[in-house]
């Protein structure tokens, strides 16, 4: 009995270690992880990554930036043009003053038949244009129904692709200060092209026109007529031949 009871013990404790064998031997195939397709990969990887890139920004053709219609590097190149008005005005004042080129404001001029023209050529840098612009001023109020007095400014000298709105409002601020209630230009050819077209070497300079627009007298200091150091002035010189001519009616 005891050999049997030894046996069975024996029996019973092979069979369970034959169980044992057999539950390790199927857990070895069961790590507890995914269940894995080629490569290894985890099931489900492939859409996991697939969302991950669907879901990163991505920049299409029409969102790229067009170097054809660009400087070069991808940006669009600002617009920088702009254009120029006919005609600057200042609130608050009658003043205006027409941008022209020099062909432009001589056509303007000669076109003024029946009245005697006065066409005053200066710069904000001739101090003395500055001093006889007064004069022009008040030429043009004393006479203002037989008279077009016509102020050329040539302050543009050609450092710009053209004129620009600081140096319009510069010019401006001046016509304002003198209460420049006459034909006023600013001129849209640099400084330097006026000279090539015109017959004095510099200002100021005064054109003066009889009625049926005929060229009576250029007022210049080129040839120090008026004397080297004081040259032409309104009072003494411009009015005084402006009146001679409409007197003679």
């Amino acid at each position: 009995m005891a050999e049997e009871r030894e046996c069975g013990i024996g029996r019973h404790a092979v069979t369970g270690l034959l169980l044992a064998c057999c539950m390790l031997l199927a857990g070895c195939g069961d790590t507890g992880s995914a269940p894995t397709t080629d490569g290894g990969r985890p099931q489900g990887a492939e859409a996991s990554d697939a969302n991950s890139i669907e879901s990163m920004p991505t920049t299409t053709d029409a969102e790229q930036p067009d170097s054809n219609a660009s400087g070069g590097d991808g940006f669009a190149e600002a617009d920088t043009s702009t254009e120029m008005p006919s005609v600057v005005t200042r609130e608050g004042t009658p003043v205006t003053a027409r941008l022209l080129d020099w062909k432009q404001s001589l056509e303007l001029a000669k076109s003024q038949q029946g009245k005697v023209v006065v066409v005053d050529v200066w710069s904000t840098s001739c101090l003395p244009c500055m001093r006889e612009f007064p004069g022009l001023v008040s030429l043009q109020e004393s006479h203002t129904d037989d008279v077009v007095c016509i102020s050329v400014n040539i302050d543009f000298i050609g450092d710009a692709p053209q004129l620009t709105e600081e140096l319009r409002e510069y010019v401006m601020d001046f016509l304002v200060k003198r209460n420049a209630q006459l034909e006023n230009i600013i001129c849209t050819d640099p400084d330097s092209t006026v000279y090539d077209n015109v017959e004095f070497a510099s200002i100021p300079a005064v054109y003066v026109f009889d009625r049926a627009g005929e060229l009576r007298k250029l007022f210049s200091n080129d040839a120090n007529e008026f004397g080297e150091e004081e040259g032409f002035t309104y009072q003494k010189h411009i009015t005084p031949f402006v009146e001679e001519l409409l007197s003679a009616k």
